[in-house]
C-alpha cells in the first residue's frame, strides 16, 4: 500500500515538472529574445479581433480566448510541435490559454508576462500597417469579371483556419484550369470587406457572371469545395 502511494506521488510530481517545463512565463525582454532566437516560432494573440487590429506583435495569429467555441476549434489548426508564444493585453487571458495549450500537448509554450500592454510600454516592435487604401467596388467587379467561374477567397495571415485552407485553395487552382481564383487579404481590403459584409474568415464566394452562386464561411475540406463547384 505504501509503495502504491509513493508511486502515485512520484507520478504526480513528474507530471507537474513536465508541465512546468512545457510552459514558461517570460518578461517582455526575455520573451523578445527567445522569439528572436526561434525561427519557427508560432505567435498567438488571444485578444479580441478589435484589440488585435489596433496593434499586435508582428506575425501574430489571432484567436479570441473569450470566444471559447472558436478558441477550441482554432487551436486545432496550430502546430503543436512548434514553440508557441502567447500573449493578451495584460496577461490574464494568455495565462489561461497557455495552460490549455500545454495540457493538450503543445511542446513548448511561452507566456508574455504583463501582456501587450507591457510590450508596448517597453517600446518593443509591433506590426506596421500598410498605407494601401484598398480597391474600389468597380475594381473588385472588374477582378471577378470572367467567362470562367470565379472562386474568391477572403482570408487573413493571422487567421489559423485561413492558413490551413490556403494550400487547399492552391491545389484547386492548379488542378482546375476552368476556374479563376481570386485571393483577397482582408487586412488590405478592410473597406471592401465592410461594403460586402464579409466579417468572418475564411470566407469563400463563387461568382458566375459577377453574381454570387455559392458561399461558405469557415474552414471547409477540398472535397466539399469541389462538390459545390460541380453543383453550381
Amino acid at each position: 500500500m505504501i509503495i502504491k502511494k509513493i508511486t502515485f506521488i512520484l507520478i504526480i510530481t513528474f507530471n507537474i515538472l513536465l508541465f512546468a517545463q512545457k510552459l514558461e512565463l517570460l518578461p517582455s525582454k526575455s520573451f523578445e529574445k527567445k522569439l528572436t532566437l526561434t525561427p519557427n516560432a508560432q505567435i498567438l494573440d488571444v485578444r479580441t479581433v478589435e484589440e488585435f487590429k489596433n496593434g499586435a506583435i508582428e506575425n501574430s495569429l489571432n484567436i479570441d480566448f473569450n470566444n471559447k467555441e472558436e478558441f477550441n476549434e482554432y487551436i486545432s489548426y496550430l502546430d503543436k510541435t512548434k514553440p508557441t508564444f502567447v500573449y493578451c493585453f495584460s496577461g490574464g487571458r494568455s495565462a489561461e490559454a497557455a495552460k490549455i495549450l500545454s495540457s493538450i500537448g503543445f511542446n513548448q509554450v511561452f507566456d508574455l508576462e504583463g501582456g501587450y500592454r507591457d510590450w508596448i510600454s517597453k517600446k518593443k516592435p509591433v506590426g506596421v500597417e500598410s498605407t494601401y487604401k484598398g480597391m474600389t467596388n468597380q475594381e473588385f467587379m472588374a477582378l471577378i469579371k470572367s467567362e470562367k467561374p470565379v472562386l474568391t477567397i477572403f482570408s487573413a495571415k493571422w487567421c489559423p483556419p485561413c492558413i490551413k485552407l490556403a494550400p487547399i485553395i492552391s491545389e484547386i487552382e492548379k488542378e482546375n484550369t476552368n476556374l479563376k481564383v481570386v485571393k483577397i487579404d482582408v487586412d488590405l481590403e478592410k473597406d471592401l470587406c465592410g461594403r460586402l459584409g464579409v466579417d468572418k474568415y475564411p470566407a469563400i464566394v463563387l461568382f458566375k457572371d459577377q453574381k454570387e452562386a455559392w458561399s461558405n464561411v469557415g474552414f471547409i475540406t477540398k472535397s466539399s469545395i469541389l462538390e459545390n463547384l460541380k453543383g453550381k
